[in-house]
């Protein structure tokens, strides 16, 4: 399966739109199954501090398209986007 993979630098400041980002899977995963099959959003938050975003990833059945990496170094950060 081709894997289309999307890097989000965030924080957990609010403003960031992470549950704008749950939605659109959301109606991704409504519009097309297949297509959010194979969507990965990279995401530089620790998951141990983000159980309130899980919670709404798993009620809306997009966790599995979302990874956490937690604080990455520059270095590494550039590398995902390549």
């Amino acid at each position: 399966m081709n894997m289309i993979n999307f890097v989000f630098p965030a924080t957990g400041a609010p403003y960031k739109g992470h549950r704008f980002l749950i939605s659109v899977m959301d109606k991704v995963r409504i519009l097309n199954k297949s297509l959010a099959d194979r969507i990965r959003i990279h995401l530089t938050l620790d998951e141990d501090s983000s159980q309130e975003m899980i919670k709404v990833m798993c009620e809306n059945g997009v966790k599995e398209n979302f990874v956490f990496h937690g604080v990455v170094p520059h270095n590494t950060l550039f590398s995902m986007y390549r």
